[in-house]
């Protein structure tokens, strides 16, 4: 790598931390001498490298791998970071975050802008109530990159997954039941090969509750039990517990009560042992406000 690649890649990951100059300087070099070699003036020394990658928190390998892999590993912690908040529903650190990120010159891509536009259309929703410019939002998001849905890839499926969760929460259910038919449809498409299984096992979650929602009962169970067919089948524990307390709803409004209990107690269980205590005892509660309701009933009932 010449001095001129290499100031570059300096300046990049240096504003990816969002260092300055002077902060990346301080106690090391001055503040002149980061902009030389940002500039491709400076031909630096290796211990100066290795003090600047400690200051960063990143290996000095990170200097010579090109721009992409930079760009790649970047993406990934921003990834991990917003799926992880969405699971908490803290709406406000995902779009505090795009905000900051949205102009980070790492992340100019056509696939990050169409991330960033997916994510911020669902903070909107959620933390502004605003449904006409989330669904703008995301509309555009669906279609940025792909006009045609013959084209779509797991990313756009996602994205209309957020669109009918959206859609649902609204009490929109017939424009929700759409975007979940259209995600299973284009899944199917597209074969599971190229769409992770656990996108699937969602979608069919959500539109399971769809259906609850709108009493559709047996055809609600069927699709729970599709889910967690294909939970067993990959061996995973993902939303396994969540598909198990829905299978005990609807069980519990066919007048399946022994079904019903069977299942919600599988789901406390797997709830438990995520250390998912909120979950559990919401179920917990649920199984106890049924047993005084005679509904179900106790081990000893059942002996």
């Amino acid at each position: 790598m010449d001095t001129l690649e290499l100031g570059k890649t300096i300046k990049e990951i240096r504003k990816a931390r969002k260092y300055t100059q002077k902060e990346l300087a301080d106690g090391i070099c001055t503040q002149a001498y980061i902009s030389k070699l940002e500039s491709g003036f400076i031909i630096p020394s290796a211990d100066f490298l290795y003090r600047i990658s400690i200051r960063m928190g990143i290996s000095m390998n990170d200097f010579f791998l090109n721009k992409d892999s930079i760009r790649r590993d970047y993406f990934n912690d921003i990834d991990l970071f917003v799926r992880q908040k969405l699971k908490e529903s803290d709406f406000k650190a995902i779009l505090d975050l795009i905000e900051k990120e949205v102009k980070n010159p790492l992340l100019t891509s056509k696939a990050d802008k169409q991330f960033f536009m997916w994510h911020k259309g669902v903070c909107i929703f959620y933390l502004h109530n605003d449904l006409e410019k989330a669904l703008q939002l995301l509309t555009d998001g669906l279609y940025y990159i792909y006009e045609k849905e013959t084209q779509f890839t797991q990313r756009e499926v996602e994205i209309l997954v957020s669109i009918g969760n959206i859609y649902n929460d609204s009490k929109d259910y017939l424009q929700a039941e759409e975007s979940y038919k259209k995600a299973i449809r284009i899944i199917k498409e597209l074969s599971m090969k190229t769409v992770k299984t656990t996108i699937y096992i969602r979608v069919l979650y959500n539109y399971s509750k769809l259906l609850y929602r709108r009493s559709e009962y047996t055809l609600s169970l069927k699709y729970v039990n599709e889910a967690i067919l294909k939970c067993i089948s990959i061996d995973s524990l993902y939303l396994l517990g969540d598909l198990k307390y829905q299978k005990g709803l609807i069980l519990l409004q066919l007048n399946q009560y022994q079904r019903s209990r069977e299942a919600m107690l599988e789901a406390s269980y797997l709830f438990k042992v995520q250390n998912n205590y909120k979950y559990f005892e919401h179920v917990q509660n649920q199984i106890t406000k049924n047993m005084d309701l005679k509904l179900f009933k106790n081990d000893k009932d059942l002996g």
